[in-house]
């Protein structure tokens, strides 16, 4: 059995830039990403994929300047702690910059899943991406299922806040 060039090169084509938009996965990535960049524009942060430093005195975050050298940003990553510098990417911004805001800690995790998402969609074939898609629809039924319990739960919490007004009145008016 030998291994012929053809037979080693027979890899799947790589989807279409259109294919992608298409796919259920692609757009469910694209529209948490979007949602959590919105998050870091309400509070100011960068929205641009890059890398960002800031000085520690500082919580204006600005894009790496392209004239630093590649030893001049790993010492910022390594040492830049030391020096009251720091160098991180997009998705860590929110997590060093405005840590106490859970909304900004959230669309932080939100763009690191997606980018590491992204990641493995692309080295995906359409099955995996199918998979994939019909787990972010179950994350999105879940979720619309638990805000949707919690609306229940607030307005049976108000009915009951209502009634016992209600009671209180009438005992009230019988005195």
């Amino acid at each position: 059995m030998s291994n012929t060039p053809e037979e080693t090169t027979d890899l799947p084509a790589s989807p279409t830039l259109d294919e992608l938009l298409q796919d259920p996965a692609w757009q469910a990535l694209a529209i948490a990403r979007r949602q959590a960049l919105e998050v870091y524009a309400r509070h100011r942060l960068p929205v641009s994929p890059a890398l960002y430093r800031r000085s520690g005195d500082r919580h204006v975050w600005r894009p790496a300047d392209e004239t630093l050298t590649a030893e001049e940003r790993w010492d910022l990553i390594v040492r830049g702690s030391e020096s009251g510098w720091r160098l991180v990417g997009l998705e860590r911004v929110g997590r060093i910059g405005r840590t106490r805001i859970v909304e900004v800690q959230m669309a932080a995790s939100i763009l690191s899943l997606t980018e590491a998402l992204t990641r493995r969609l692309e080295e995906s074939d359409a099955g995996a991406r199918a998979d994939m898609a019909r787990a972010f629809e179950l994350g999105r039924l879940t979720a619309a299922a638990d805000a949707q319990a919690e609306r229940v739960k607030r307005r049976k919490r108000r009915r009951a806040r209502l009634r016992a007004r209600a009671r209180r009145l009438e005992a009230g008016r019988s005195d």
